[in-house]
């Protein structure tokens, strides 16, 4: 393999001092552990086809690679429990994916993860691991007092009173948050807003159970950075227009409000006025927002334009001044999302 022929070319002595190796498409085992062999000052390491790790790759990385301090096992479903025992064991990682990891990780795992390494855990990944509970949660606000970026996406065996003592417990410690919110209650808003003002990155997911009582409450959330809301059902559109009240979450640049069909052209342009800075917008399925809501972020969301981040549903239609200014160049491709110039004919 082309891959092969490029590690074998490395000198082994004096080691390369490469640090990340990410998003490597490796076709066998035997690339693998020369990228391990050749490049041992590694510190980030996530492969594109996870179905090539398994335990004996990673603890052969482990061997070689000391210094690994960024580990990605997205979707590795052959690394076992034990084989990821023994790396965490001798590694000193500060970040640690295991979405999708498989159903061996449950809260007995967290459990016996090894202390020294629980210690420098700051960013941890266990999206849809879907054993997890209430008592992995409380394992993980005692044995990882470094926590500080979590992914529970996926996870539906939360409760709101699990969530929310692991929320009080580590506070304004918390910079990144991501919840599963299928089964949760305003609650767990209530607690976000009042524990996590340090919060810069906040998404929810499956939010139909929550009210809008408690949506306003982000609003007091002001070092947001990314926002996601995600299937806000009962979210209502005066709501919406709390949320984003004048000169509160006026640090966004990503705001992802897909499928909360209430939103409202008076929500969108409330957004686009507070929120100047705004480089990806994603009003997918949200059918209340027509053309008014969408010039507005055009209007005063200068990034949006730019940058070419702009998701709205296919009902949108753009007045002439819009249309000159967006066109489907500046569309992100999605399925059933589309801004449409005035001329086209709508879809059936």
């Amino acid at each position: 393999p082309p891959l092969f022929s490029v590690f074998s070319a490395v000198p082994s002595s004096p080691p390369p001092k490469v640090r990340a190796a990410t998003g490597l498409s490796v076709a066998n085992r035997r690339c693998l552990a020369l990228l391990a062999k050749r490049c041992t000052a590694l510190q980030t390491l996530r492969l594109e086809d996870p179905g090539i790790m398994d335990d004996g790759v990673l603890l052969n990385f482990v061997k070689h690679c000391p210094d690994l301090q960024e580990l990605d096992l997205f979707a590795c479903n052959k690394v076992t429990c034990e084989g990821l025992r023994q790396a965490l064991s001798r590694l000193k990682l500060s970040t640690l994916c295991l979405e999708n990891l498989g159903d061996d990780l449950d809260d007995e795992f967290l459990e016996q993860w090894p202390s020294d390494s629980a210690n420098r855990i700051v960013s941890l990944n266990l999206a849809r691991c879907t054993k997890i509970s209430d008592e992995g949660l409380a394992c993980l606000t005692k044995e990882f007092p470094a926590l500080a970026c979590v992914n529970f996406d996926g996870i539906l065996w939360l409760t709101s009173e699990g969530v929310c003592a692991f929320l009080q417990s580590k506070g304004t410690q918390l910079t990144q948050l991501s919840l599963d919110g299928a089964g949760l209650d305003d609650s767990v808003l209530h607690a976000i807003a009042t524990n996590c003002s340090d919060l810069s990155s906040l998404s929810v997911s499956f939010c139909d159970d929550f009210s809008s009582l408690g949506l306003p409450r982000l609003s007091e959330l002001r070092q947001l950075d990314r926002l996601r809301l995600k299937k806000g059902a009962d979210f209502s559109g005066d709501a919406f227009l709390q949320l984003f009240s004048p000169h509160t979450l006026g640090n966004l640049t990503h705001l992802d409000l897909s499928e909360c069909s209430q939103l409202t052209n008076a929500g969108v342009m409330q957004i686009a006025a507070g929120c100047p800075r705004l480089a990806v917008v994603n009003l997918s399925w949200c059918w209340e927002v027509g053309n008014e809501g969408v010039a507005a972020v055009v209007a005063n969301c200068r990034s949006v334009k730019t940058r070419r981040r702009l998701w709205t549903c296919w009902t949108v239609w753009c007045h002439p001044v819009t249309a000159s200014r967006i066109t489907t160049n500046h569309v992100l491709p999605h399925s059933h999302t589309h801004i449409l110039s005035h001329t086209q004919t709508p879809p059936p």
